[in-house]
């Protein structure tokens, strides 16, 4: 089994399965919290885990999930220090910007960690030594960074932490107009409920379940002095029906030249068939900037629809389609400021003026083991295209098949992914138009 220690979840590698098993049981009626905004904080999800009442028609499959969750919320919340965690990862070309996926600057990894959690007060140590000669903008060799460091307290049912937490906001798989994958996280001061439970007053009932999450971040990388770098940013998501989550979102870019602020609101419909062995979801994000440029508002779009399925054999199965538009300008023009960090988008990972297409699917088997498969067209903007180093996935428009493989360890993971990239026409890729991938991830403790 998968472990954990940590209070929180983040969105990284080892996130996928738990993110597909919660959705399941969500779409499923046995669980009921909103899901679209991560990190996910485990104390929530164990006390609801507990309370889970299952229908007579549950699956051997589904039976397998809710206590994997009960398993791991449990672990999360135990007090005191965990083990000593250390990973190692290697990548012959980055494929990032997806759930579960490394950041796009992330081709050779290091990281050491530990977590402790007290009754009031959480604490992450995580220190990692990255190559990054693939970056967008630092050309660097290896750089030290304390990339998922965090501390925080808990004030009633809210935690404030500060650090470098990632942040995922929004339903797509693929990625995310608001809040991605696509950078490494900025360092900030975050505020997040802790407890979903819905609003005791009565005039209040039919909000439902509900988070709340506000931030404030620097962008501390190699932008111009004058260029807008603070990052102020609010996320409500609420379940008003069993089968509805909504998510509304704001965040300004301010401190200098190049500010901007941009609105965000997404929905995610998901439901089951009668006999709980299957179901389906529809989900959609939209962005808007506040100003318009050359008279007109930049907007993004984001599109997606499931279906899942519990299998006869206790294995788990979901298939997704998803598509991305970007408007040119949404997150700014200037390739070494704007909505980016260290070069990469914050937003969606196509930057703006940009398209993605994607199909996927995620496979669980009985034994824990997970599967995904990924085929991806990627239209990055011109303008990313430009500014990033010709063997960079950006540097063209590509067509993207992505096979990678999860496993448990007795102690820890071991994830292993390979795939090829087919650029399209382009005077700038270097060498082939077809490029192979392969990346290994091996983690070794209570993740």
């Amino acid at each position: 089994m998968m472990v954990v220690a940590a209070p929180y979840a983040p969105p990284d590698t080892d996130t996928l399965r738990v993110r597909h098993d919660l959705q399941q049981l969500v779409d499923s009626g046995i669980l009921q919290a909103p899901l679209t905004s991560w990190p996910q904080g485990w104390g929530d999800w164990l006390g609801i885990a507990e309370r889970a009442e299952l229908p007579i028609t549950a699956t051997v499959a589904l039976l397998d999930q809710l206590q994997r969750l009960q398993l791991q919320a449990g672990r999360a919340a135990r007090r005191g220090w965990s083990g000593l965690q250390l990973e190692q990862a290697a990548a012959t070309a980055a494929a990032g910007g997806s759930f579960g996926l490394a950041p796009a600057d992330q081709r050779r990894h290091l990281g050491l960690a530990a977590d402790w959690l007290g009754e009031r007060f959480a604490l992450r140590l995580a220190t990692t030594l990255d190559g990054d000669d693939r970056d967008a903008i630092d050309k660097s060799e290896l750089s030290y960074r304390l990339a998922g460091s965090w501390a925080g307290v808990a004030l009633g049912n809210w935690m404030v932490a500060a650090g470098w937490q990632p942040a995922w906001w929004g339903p797509g798989w693929e990625g995310s107009l608001l809040l991605g994958s696509g950078s490494r996280p900025f360092p900030r001061i975050a505020l997040q409920r802790n407890s979903s439970a819905a609003p005791q007053h009565d005039w209040l009932d039919g909000i439902g379940r509900w988070r709340f999450d506000l931030l404030h971040g620097e962008l501390d990388d190699h932008r111009p002095a004058t260029a807008a770098h603070q990052i102020d940013a609010a996320r409500l998501t609420l379940r008003p029906l069993a089968t509805l989550e909504l998510g509304l979102s704001h965040l300004a870019l301010n401190g200098g030249e190049g500010a901007l602020q941009l609105q965000a609101l997404d929905l995610r419909q998901g439901d089951h068939f009668d006999d709980h062995r299957g179901g389906y979801a529809l989900y959609g994000q939209w962005l808007q900037r506040d100003r318009a440029v050359s008279g007109v508002r930049p907007q993004g779009e984001l599109l997606g629809a499931e279906l899942w399925r519990y299998l006869d054999s206790g294995a788990t199965a979901r298939l997704y389609l998803e598509q991305a538009i970007t408007d040119n300008a949404l997150y700014g023009a200037d390739q070494q400021s704007g909505y980016r960090y260290y070069g990469e988008p914050i937003g969606h990972p196509v930057d703006s003026g940009g398209q993605l297409t994607a199909i996927g699917v995620i496979y669980v088997t009985a034994t824990d083991q997970l599967w995904r498969l990924q085929l991806r067209r990627l239209q990055p903007s011109s303008t990313y295209q430009t500014a990033v180093s010709s063997d960079h996935w950006a540097a063209a428009d590509s067509d993207e098949l992505l096979l990678s493989h999860q496993r448990p360890l007795p102690t820890g993971t071991l994830t292993l992914g390979m795939g090829i990239r087919q650029r399209h026409a382009d005077e700038r890729a270097a060498g082939s138009d077809q490029e192979p991938i392969a990346w290994l991830r091996w983690r070794y403790g209570d993740w």
